[in-house]
């Protein structure tokens, strides 16, 4: 490139997918020609062909830093000279390093940094790590999106951007179902229906949920629990449904294509989540409150830990309990009527955890940095200061 154009904002990240679409597409609405995505590696396989990919070629402002040596040079120098980069999963870190020397406001998203607990045996490289990643690095306008509920105590931990850490989370395309509507389609008849989206794999722990099952049919509760997604262990869930005499309420449906899934949430009253705290974030928890699910999800999870106010919109517990699980959807069961929690969960997206409202209140933080240099947090929600 003989004269490298100076974006506005640039982002940085993976590959382009139902996720990250929606707030790229919104910062395009914001800024225009003035934005553009970076995409530095592309999906394949399965996710691609059920629709929760897309091709970079459709959206004008999306450049590919993957398909040549020359694309990644490229990419490289606008980086370096945008006025504003937010960054999240990079292919190969030297894309954004030579950002990271400079002076210039930039934005690293990050979920949590210790998923797995810290032992004797792998304290030194987290520590060596640490420095490696962010300590090497001019700090001077340098800020964190922290993505999932213990982001920032993670980062506190290793004393870094103290006073810099925004709340943040993945924002996902919300349902266009008016709230009254979701009502109707979840009372079409007065089975308990939950349901569970994610990959069948040990950090989802979906067995979970099947035990669950086990336990409801012991209490002779009225229930339909549906299973979606694909993975490793759906052989070993199979299995375990017709050796438990579960296929009368337990469906394994595989993966669903996105607007099936959709469809899947709105119609369940409960939703059922159940990973474990190597989950940065899950983003099927946005959704399923979208669509007014009562949720049940672990809190040392990321995001049931930021979107969820426990008993309010949502209910919560402790990660891998099995006994607690049980006993918590057996007495929110016996309550019959949800439909406070159901309307929180819903309004807490439609009201603050989407898209526009996150990119509305980022834009304003910038423009705050870039005319007079102040930091200035919102009150709750996105951009409110991650503590």
């Amino acid at each position: 490139m003989s004269e490298v154009k100076q974006y506005k904002l640039i982002y940085v990240g993976g590959a382009i997918d139902h996720i990250i679409l929606p707030i790229i597409k919104e910062f395009f609405k914001n800024y225009g020609d003035d934005f553009l995505f970076i995409s530095t590696y592309e999906k394949a396989g399965l996710r691609t062909d059920i629709g929760y990919s897309f091709a970079p070629s459709d959206y004008p402002f999306v450049k590919t830093a993957y398909t040549s040596k020359k694309d990644f040079r490229d990419c490289k120098k606008l980086i370096k000279k945008a006025k504003v980069v937010i960054y999240q999963r990079v292919e190969h870190k030297s894309i954004i390093r030579g950002r990271l020397f400079t002076r210039k406001i930039t934005f690293k998203c990050t979920e949590r940094l210790y998923k797995k607990k810290t032992t004797p045996k792998n304290f030194l490289r987290r520590v060596l790590g640490t420095i490696y990643h962010y300590h090497l690095f001019n700090k001077h306008n340098k800020y964190v999106l922290c993505m999932g509920g213990y982001a920032a105590a993670d980062l506190k931990k290793a004393h870094l951007f103290k006073g810099k850490m925004l709340t943040w989370g993945y924002f996902t395309d919300t349902t266009k179902t008016p709230y009254e509507q979701l009502l109707k389609l979840k009372e079409k008849d007065d089975t308990n229906s939950f349901c569970w989206v994610g990959r069948f794999v040990p950090e989802k722990q979906p067995m979970m949920v099947l035990e669950l099952a086990k336990f409801l049919k012991t209490k002779n509760i009225n229930f339909k629990i549906k299973m979606c997604g694909y993975g490793s262990l759906i052989e070993d869930c199979n299995s375990y449904v017709s050796d438990n005499n579960l296929t009368d309420c337990v469906d394994i449906l595989g993966p669903l294509p996105l607007k099936e899934k959709e469809e899947l949430m709105n119609s369940c009253k409960y939703f059922l989540f159940t990973s474990n705290r190597e989950e940065g974030w899950g983003a099927v928890v946005n959704e399923a409150m979208g669509s007014a699910c009562v949720c049940f999800a672990p809190k040392e999870a990321g995001s049931p830990k930021t979107l969820i106010n426990d008993l309010n919109n949502g209910y919560l517990y402790s990660s891998e309990n099995q006994a607690e699980l049980n006993s918590l959807v057996l007495s929110v069961l016996s309550k019959k009527d949800n439909e406070k929690v159901q309307k929180n969960a819903y309004e807490s997206i439609s009201s603050c955890w989407n898209t526009k409202v996150a990119v509305k209140r980022l834009c304003k933080f910038i423009d705050n940095l870039l005319d007079y240099n102040q930091i200035i947090f919102e009150e709750y929600g996105p951009c409110s200061e991650a503590k």
